[in-house]
């Protein structure tokens, strides 16, 4: 995987890659994930998606890795789980719940949406995490999108894949999981091939302070 993770491609810019190739990289993931929910037997449930277990090749296609955390689903769509397991900033908000709740593979839904998020402030000069999903959804709320896409970065002729990108993104991190798109009609999304939903209100109403005071720590659990 000669690209190495793309993490240091989204944060430290170790790769300038076109918007078009970022986007096609986004639905390869989103390929890659689906086929573990719908396709294998048993279900394979990842639990730790987020851009540090994504390595590129020479042709910058994507392969998801480390499989540590990982879930074998023979059982039920749900399932329980007593020990917290993911990284903080891609964790779902059902994962860290006092309370056991069942889980579903769209822990991995949700952790997908917010690598999107990373995708889409890519192209920023200043790249800061914190908070930048928050402002994705105001923008969206206040009709003010577009023009956040360019102030991101993306050029004029990138920008409606963007949006798309975007509203795939809300609508993935939605804090009810059943709300969630399953993976396969996110790649459906982002292939322009079926309707976008409209999000509703995806965060907890405590959602912007809860998430700048997690940012510093991103610990695996």
């Amino acid at each position: 995987m000669e690209n190495g993770s793309f993490d240091k491609i989204l944060f430290e810019k170790k790769l300038d890659i076109p918007w078009a190739k970022l986007y096609n990289i986004a639905k390869e993931i989103a390929q890659g994930i689906s086929y573990l929910h719908e396709s294998c037997s048993p279900q394979i449930i990842h639990q730790d998606i987020k851009p540090s277990n994504v390595l590129l090749d020479s042709n910058l296609s994507p392969k998801v890795i480390d499989f540590g955390l990982a879930k074998v689903n023979s059982g039920e769509s749900q399932f329980e789980q007593t020990k917290i397991k993911g990284s903080r900033n891609y964790m779902a908000p059902e994962v860290n719940q006092p309370e056991q709740v069942k889980l579903s593979c769209k822990v991995d839904v949700y952790s997908f949406g917010k690598m999107l998020f990373d995708i889409l402030g890519s192209k920023r000069n200043h790249v800061e995490k914190s908070g930048f999903p928050g402002q994705v959804w105001e923008k969206y709320r206040t009709d003010q999108l577009d023009r956040f896409i360019l102030d991101c970065g993306i050029k004029e002729e990138d920008k409606e894949n963007a949006k798309r990108l975007a509203i795939t993104a809300l609508l993935c991190v939605e804090h009810n999981p059943r709300a969630r798109p399953m993976l396969s009609n996110v790649v459906k999304m982002l292939e322009g091939k079926i309707k976008l939903d409209t999000p509703v209100a995806p965060f907890y109403p405590n959602y912007y302070s809860s998430e700048s005071n997690s940012m510093s720590d991103s610990r695996d659990y």
